[in-house]
């Protein structure tokens, strides 16, 4: 795969930008900085659309600072993609503005019942490139869990009631600001990009249908997808369009174990973190769960508790909406379950290009440039991930209920 080529510290990231960060961030214009220390922040393979540093910030007295500098990726076609998508605009606004607005409404109704969403942004800014200074939710106690193991129930039922509470609280801000998503742009799966997204898509489904013919009995599938590839891009633009009838909510769009954070009281899970927020967009609740249902739990939970999974998120979502005077947007879960059903090609989709991504032995990890430039190193990267061990075990599995759901 490309090599790491990841920049030193930009000159521009320095301690006078992290001063006026921290007291911007914490409304305290005496904190002065007197040094930083930075380290890049996220490893091969995270970070896809984003340069991430971490900062310590020296203040008097011994006392230091902790954030996360999030800035826009110079070089190659990432930096083009990213620059023509204007996530970090995207985030920023989702960070600063309907994220704090979304908690209020829940602290407003149940005082020190939620947590936030998400890490607080402290300061933002657009020369000479696009950041975020965030704070460091590792300072905090939080981590990633280890993605190639999957998430155990416990795990899976935190972030589905997580999921249900910030789509339910989207619902009562667009009830009490119907504004506030004004010019918000809509999902990435555009015509605009299809040029740029399309051939990772078309690749992992290729390497999918060579990786088939080689199990017995399975063989039959090559075709199937070989027909899907030849419009995925299509399928998907019209699978992720917000559509009249059915429940609309904010959604991650980008919901998988990279951007998600816990924190643990000894061996117990007490809280998470969701992060990034750079894909968000307007439509299907479902297809959040249909993202993170086909991404990140382990095998056991794929097997027998997907379901509950979904009654979870149900159950959480109307308790929620309740709590926040927003019941006439309750949905029955039998129209909820043929809601996530009618979006099931959307966890395929994931299913062929993110779950890879989760499997994927850390030494062979790819990173957003090699995704828009397919090759012969990242198909045989795929090939590898597809051919065996969980993702063949998750993959048969889950061919035979696509076939079944008629998405095949």
């Amino acid at each position: 795969m490309a090599e790491d080529q990841r920049p030193p510290p930009p000159s521009w990231l320095d301690k006078n930008l992290i001063q006026t960060a921290l007291r911007e961030g914490y409304g305290d214009s005496t904190i002065t900085v007197l040094s930083c220390d930075i380290t890049m922040a996220n490893a091969v393979g995270d970070g896809y659309a984003s340069d991430m540093y971490r900062v310590v910030a020296k203040l008097q007295d011994s006392e230091e600072r902790r954030v996360i500098v999030k800035c826009q990726p110079l070089g190659g076609k990432r930096e083009e993609l990213i620059k023509k998508t204007n996530v970090f605009e995207t985030e920023r606004k989702i960070l600063v503005e309907i994220l704090p607005s979304m908690y209020k409404l829940l602290e407003e109704a149940k005082p020190g019942d939620y947590q936030p969403f998400s890490a607080k942004c402290l300061y933002f800014g657009e020369n000479p490139v696009h950041f975020l200074v965030l704070e460091d939710l590792r300072h905090s106690g939080f981590t990633l869990v280890e993605k190639q193991k999957g998430m155990d129930l416990t795990l899976c039922t935190l972030v589905v009631r997580t999921l249900a509470r910030f789509h339910a609280s989207s619902i009562a801000l667009l009830e009490a600001n119907p504004s506030i998503l004004q010019n918000h742009p809509g999902t990435i799966y555009t015509e605009e990009l299809r040029d740029d997204l399309t051939p990772y898509y078309e690749s992992s489904l290729k390497s999918l249908e060579k990786t088939v013919l080689k199990w017995p009995g399975y063989e039959k599938y090559a075709e199937k997808i070989k027909n899907i590839r030849k419009n995925i891009y299509d399928r998907i633009m019209d699978t992720a369009r917000a559509k009249d009838g059915e429940l609309r909510t904010l959604v991650h769009g980008d919901c998988w174990s990279s951007n998600m954070m816990f924190r643990y009281l000894d061996t117990r899970v007490t809280d998470i973190r969701l992060v990034d927020f750079q894909l968000c967009y307007y439509s299907s609740p479902t297809l959040d769960l249909q993202y993170f249902l086909r991404a990140c739990p382990n095998e056991e939970v794929r097997r027998s508790g997907i379901d509950g999974l979904i009654k979870e998120y149900h159950s959480t979502l109307s308790d929620t909406l309740d709590i926040l005077n927003c019941s006439a947007h309750k949905i029955t879960l039998e129209k909820f379950k043929k809601e996530f059903d009618e979006h099931s090609l959307f966890g395929l989709f994931v299913s062929t290009t993110i779950f890879p991504l989760v499997v994927i032995n850390p030494s062979e990890e790819f990173n957003l440039n090699d995704m828009l430039n397919p090759n012969d190193g990242l198909t045989n990267s795929l090939e590898n991930v597809m051919s065996g061990g969980v993702f063949e075990r998750i993959m048969k599995q889950f061919l035979v209920e696509s076939e079944n759901l008629g998405l095949l």
